[in-house]
């Protein structure tokens, strides 16, 4: 495991101004730079990190997620060449950071925890990212954020495994802000919080550690199918891609199995629905409740046992989105409902 050799001047950056609370919350930022090209580059490889979790994004395209899971004393930084997403004349590459509060942050009731292996020694979220062919590197590019108010978190069993249970207002999203090519008014200038320049022999709180497995590759899983002896809606659609439409007033439940252990996205297109709520839920298996916080296992499959796992929950605003949440493993369950007409497509994908 070799620490990274930080580039003088190349910071991390952060927002100017953040909504704190007591206790500390877990906090959302979009980050985003353009990116002007006479001609595109042949590679275009980038280093980048964040604290504590990032999904980042090449002219609208979901290139990669990261990074590298670390602990309290290693954070890692993750390589990509995104060459093959850039084009001729403006560009943008963004980054959607998701930041849980340090250790010595979280509550005695865990309800603002995140998954122990990224959780970290920093505040607040937090973008670093070097390039060698274009200027985009954080700290002199220029990189603007805003914060996020659409998404809450709310306690969940096994914080430390999966972190807490999402509640989105889809109607606060930025939708579309990952592709725009330009800055919307609620877009700020980053700045930067560490120089990488220790000038006493400091330690950064986040030094950086060069990713000690190969990336992660994303590969399409076959479409699930619905459990036969589990509550399903019958006009659920078996093609991939094809919609179902759930007329207002009704209520759609159903149980969906990969039929591997695997990590996996699950990623929803929906339009309409004005004031329905989506809840979708991940779980490794059915189970049975034991002793507090422990889950007592059979056979992974028996839907005839209770699925407990973890929850993310959706309003929605009546426009066209998307929905996308890593799946642990193994079977998932998902009980959308509807005020008005909701058409939704799945996709699953590694």
């Amino acid at each position: 495991m070799q620490p990274h050799p930080m580039i003088p001047y190349i910071r991390w950056i952060a927002p100017a101004q953040r909504k704190l609370s007591d206790p500390m919350p877990i906090e959302t930022c979009y980050f985003k730079a353009l990116l002007a090209l006479p001609k595109v580059p042949a590679t275009c490889e980038i280093i980048v990190s964040a604290n504590s979790r990032f999904r980042l994004y090449v002219n609208g395209a979901a290139v990669m997620d990261g990074p590298c899971k670390g602990d309290e004393w290693r954070h890692y930084c993750d390589r990509l060449d995104i060459g093959p997403w850039l084009r001729e004349g403006m560009n943008v590459v963004a980054a959607k950071v998701v930041a849980y509060p340090a250790f010595g942050a979280v509550t005695a009731d865990m309800a603002n925890a995140g998954p122990h292996s990224v959780i970290g020694n920093a505040y607040g979220p937090m973008l670093y990212l070097e390039a060698d062919a274009v200027e985009l590197s954080t700290g002199r590019a220029d990189w603007r954020c805003r914060l996020d108010d659409a998404v809450s978190h709310t306690a969940e069993a096994h914080p430390l495994l999966a972190g807490g249970n999402e509640v989105v207002e889809g109607a606060l999203l930025p939708h579309g802000w990952e592709a725009a090519l330009e800055f919307s008014d609620e877009f700020i200038p980053a700045v930067p919080r560490w120089d990488n320049c220790p000038f006493c022999g400091e330690i950064s709180p986040l030094p950086l550690f060069e990713l000690p497995i190969p990336l992660s590759v994303r590969l399409p899983l076959p479409v699930p199918s619905p459990l036969e002896n589990c509550h399903q809606d019958a006009g659920f659609p078996s093609e991939p891609g094809a919609a179902l439409t759930i007329a207002a007033g009704r209520r759609c439940e159903l149980t969906l199995d990969v039929g591997k252990l695997t990590t996996a996205f699950l990623e929803l297109a929906m339009s309409g629905g004005r004031g329905a709520s989506v809840r979708v839920g991940y779980a490794e298996a059915f189970g049975e409740r034991a002793e507090a916080p422990w889950i007592k296992k059979g056979r992974r499959d028996d839907s005839g046992k209770e699925f407990l796992g973890i929850w993310m929950s959706t309003g929605l605003a009546g426009n066209a989105i998307k929905m996308a949440r890593r799946k642990p493993s193994g079977p998932s369950g998902s009980a959308p409902s509807a005020s008005s007409a909701l058409s939704w497509r799945r996709r699953r994908r590694r």
